[in-house]
């Protein structure tokens, strides 16, 4: 398979898809899928192009997806392309500018490609396996922060209310411990700060696959690390729960985020 075509083309892809919903802001629909959960016409117009612009860019490949569209195949396909339409739909709602289009390349359970677009700053990130990451086309990399003291921290927050209360915990927990802490909505956003050097780390539970494949890629190429808070190596199919860093600071992430296991036991769901 020639990567770096794919990588090209998939990301004009993504490119046009981001200018799609940049054109289409004005005529927001939006629907309630659950608590503080919510899904727009854009969410489900980009899922469909998205999938059929890559069907045709990869003919026989599977997809795994947020929105419950038209989907022409599944995981158990070689290739399999995992989408995030609009990866902070609330941030779109509202206008504010960190809502991103997520988009990677898995063949054979190994992520290959990974796009995470954020149309509204006009920022493309992009990786290959065993090539970089970039944005815009020009390479990043990781920070050089050693100390979670001289750190500053993303973090996410998931929509069940209970694991909410445990996020704040450990958030109370992180503050102490590293400079400060951001929260932009958008966890592939957050892992393209991480990937070039905005950001030192970012935690988070329960998030599904076409949140993070994507930005495990970027985070990879760019020098950093993606384990789970007990320190294990992840998945982007099993990332629940998620430390992501530039890997010169993962041992103090995860003696604070360990501490927090045993309250979040039994409310991680499994995809």
């Amino acid at each position: 398979m020639d990567y770096f075509a794919l990588f090209k083309k998939a990301e004009a892809i993504v490119f046009q898809a981001g200018q799609a919903i940049l054109t289409e802001m004005n005529h927001l629909q939006v629907d309630c899928k659950g608590v503080s959960n919510y899904v727009t016409n854009l969410d489900v117009a980009t899922q469909r192009r998205l999938v059929a612009d890559l069907t045709q860019l990869l003919p026989g490949c599977g997809f795994i997806c947020e929105e419950n569209t038209e989907i022409p195949a599944g995981r158990e396909q070689s290739a399999v392309w995992v989408i995030d339409p609009v990866d902070g739909t609330t941030n779109l709602m509202h206008r504010f500018p960190a809502f991103t289009i997520s988009v990677a390349l898995m063949v054979e359970n190994v992520l290959q490609l990974g796009f995470v677009y954020n149309p509204s700053r006009e920022e493309m990130f992009s990786a290959q396996k065993g090539v970089g990451s970039f944005l815009n086309g020009s390479p990043i990399h990781v920070s050089s922060h050693k100390e979670l003291a001289h750190s500053l921290l993303a973090m996410g927050m998931p929509y069940d209310r209970a694991l909410s209360a445990v996020i704040l915990n450990a958030a109370g927990e992180m503050v102490l411990r590293c400079q400060d802490l951001r929260r932009t909505g958008s966890a592939a956003y957050e892992l393209a700060c991480i990937a070039c050097g905005r950001v030192d780390g970012f935690f988070e539970i329960n998030l599904n696959p076409w949140d993070v494949a994507a930005g495990m890629l970027l985070v990879e190429e760019a020098g950093g690390s993606v384990v789970r808070w007990d320190g294990s190596a992840g998945h982007c199919l099993k990332s629940n729960q998620i430390l992501a860093s530039n890997g010169l600071i993962q041992n103090e992430l995860v003696q604070v985020a360990s501490q927090f296991l045993e309250q979040i036991k039994g409310h991680l769901t499994q995809y």
